[in-house]
């Protein structure tokens, strides 16, 4: 974490220095939105509310998952209470992940009979806490590819019944001179029609939806994105046209005589 004013933790800061905490930038933005924190004096009932230690761990957990933008933190130090049963240390070296149980070494240097534990990487920490998240847009990313396929198909489908009932018709245009590529785009055109409403119903759907339950599931990115949703967009239209394209190609290859034969 990079400190962006004022100054850091030092040993002068213990039981009889005065009280002092360093707050995140969004603590520092809703406490004191128009003035500089630095010298403002901040109460305990403005310190975010922990209920429990299970609370603290989802809390800090949620952090990690790199959601800290709107969470309202502080750090202190008391130097009159005692320390807890457990600490945690960082130590900050350009070493390979596998010499990194080499900070064991330097902790019982100073105390032998100090428990060392749960040696990782700030990768590995990374890694673990992006878990649940990752697995979550993996899924949502496998359902929405097997939706895409079913309405490849049922698009298809629908273009390639509304193509053998029209054989006749199709017949009769290219008889009277009607190029194979209007007979493509005809089909196409009108295979196309539905799915622009569709299109058009779905991004009003998704404007009205409250983005906050989207929000959840996306890093770095708004819910209401302007380059996703066109880019979504993009894709839906073009698998839609490439799926009334296999039909229309198959309509234009019709010949004319034999359809005006079979009628």
């Amino acid at each position: 974490m990079t400190l962006l004013s004022g100054r850091s933790f030092t040993d002068a800061d213990d039981a009889t220095a005065p009280p002092v905490v360093i707050v995140n930038l969004s603590m520092a933005r809703h406490n004191f939105p128009d003035l500089d924190p630095i010298g403002r004096r901040i109460s305990s009932r403005q310190r975010p509310h922990l209920d429990d230690h299970r609370r603290a761990g989802q809390r800090h957990a949620r952090l990690r998952a790199g959601r800290e933008a709107d969470r309202r933190d502080l750090s202190g130090v008391r130097a009159d209470q005692p320390a807890g049963r457990h600490a945690a240390a960082a130590h900050r070296r350009a070493i390979r992940p596998r010499s990194a149980r080499r900070v064991a070494g330097l902790v019982h240097e100073v105390d032998a009979r100090q428990p060392v534990s749960q040696i990782r990487t700030l990768e590995a920490i990374r890694s673990h806490s992006l878990a649940p998240p990752r697995l979550t847009a993996m899924l949502v990313t496998l359902f929405a590819g097997v939706a895409l396929i079913i309405t490849a198909a049922g698009i298809a489908g629908v273009v390639s019944f509304s193509v053998n009932q029209r054989t006749t018709e199709i017949g009769v245009r290219m008889a009277l001179g009607a190029p194979r590529s209007s007979v493509v785009r005809m089909i196409v055109r009108q295979g196309l029609t539905p799915v622009t409403l569709g299109l058009a119903f779905g991004l009003a759907g998704a404007a009205a939806d409250d983005p906050r339950g989207r929000a959840r599931l996306l890093f770095a990115v708004e819910p209401t994105d302007p380059i996703t949703y066109t880019a979504v967009i993009t894709v839906l239209a073009a698998v839609a046209a490439l799926a009334c394209l296999v039909p229309a190609r198959r309509a234009a290859a019709i010949d004319p005589m034999r359809a005006l034969r079979a009628d």
